[in-house]
C-alpha cells in the first residue's frame, strides 16, 4: 500500500506521513468528511491497524445476529472497545485500503498477544463477502486456545443471522483445535456457545477487537 492522497483515508496513511503512536486519529470518508478512528502504530512497526468493531464478550450481544455485510453502525462517532462499529461504507472503504484484517482479544488492557489471535489477508478471505457455514479459508495465522497454526485452511462461519467465527471444536480443512474445547465453541465472535480459557470470552469485560490494516514494503 503507499499513501496516495493529501487527506489521510486509514491509519495507513497516517503511518506513511510519519505518525508513530497508537490512538486517535481523524480519517476521511469518500465524501471528503472526517470521522475518528483508533489507530495501532505501535503493535508491529511496519503496519498500521484501524479498529472497525469491537464488543465487550460475553455481552450483550448486539453484533451476534449481524454479519459483517450487514450495516450496523454503532457509537459510529465514539470508537470505544465494549460497542463499536463502523457503517458498512466505512468498513468497505478501510477494506479497500488495506491488506490484511485481524481479530485481537482485550486490545485495550492487552494490547497484542498472539495467543487467541487471528490474521489473514483480504486477498485470500474477505470478511465481509464471505457468506458460507463451515467453509474453509486460508489465515496467514490463527491461535485458539495454545493451539496455532501458519498459512492454513481453517473452517469459517457467517450467514444473515450469524456473525463471522469459528469453531474450534469442529475437526477439518486440516486444522485441530478441539483438545480443551467446549461444544460448538465460538471464537472471535458470534459467541452463543463460549470458553472461559479463550481469552475473548474469559472475562466480564473481556473485548473481541476487529481490524484492517497494512504492512509497509
Amino acid at each position: 500500500m503507499t499513501f496516495t492522497s493529501q487527506k489521510p483515508s486509514s491509519c495507513f496513511d497516517h503511518l506513511w506521513i510519519g505518525a508513530r503512536f497508537s490512538g486517535y486519529y481523524r480519517i476521511f470518508d469518500n465524501e471528503g468528511r472526517s470521522f475518528k478512528v483508533y489507530c495501532d502504530l505501535t503493535s508491529d512497526s511496519t503496519a498500521a491497524w484501524t479498529l472497525f468493531m469491537s464488543e465487550k464478550t460475553p455481552g450483550l450481544g448486539v453484533f451476534r445476529a449481524s454479519a459483517l455485510s450487514i450495516d450496523k453502525p454503532t457509537n459510529e462517532d465514539n470508537p470505544n472497545w465494549n460497542l463499536y462499529r463502523m457503517s458498512l461504507s466505512k468498513m468497505k472503504q478501510l477494506r479497500s485500503r488495506s491488506s490484511h484484517w485481524r481479530v485481537t482479544c482485550s486490545f485495550q488492557t492487552d494490547g497484542v498477544v498472539y495467543r487467541d489471535y487471528v490474521r489473514a489477508k483480504i486477498a485470500d478471505f474477505d470478511p465481509i463477502n464471505f457468506m458460507e457455514l463451515r467453509k474453509c479459508k486460508r489465515v496467514e495465522y490463527i491461535n485458539v486456545r495454545g493451539h496455532s497454526c501458519a498459512d492454513c485452511d481453517v473452517a469459517w462461519w457467517q450467514d444473515n443471522n450469524q456473525m463471522l467465527h469459528h469453531d474450534s471444536s469442529f475437526i477439518g480443512c486440516g486444522w485441530d483445535a478441539s483438545s480443551g474445547a467446549v461444544a460448538s465453541e465460538d471464537n472471535f465472535g458470534f459467541y452463543l456457545s463460549s470458553n472461559r480459557n479463550f481469552r475473548c470470552t474469559m472475562l466480564a469485560d473481556s473485548t473481541t477487537n476487529y481490524w484492517f490494516g497494512s504492512y509497509l514494503k
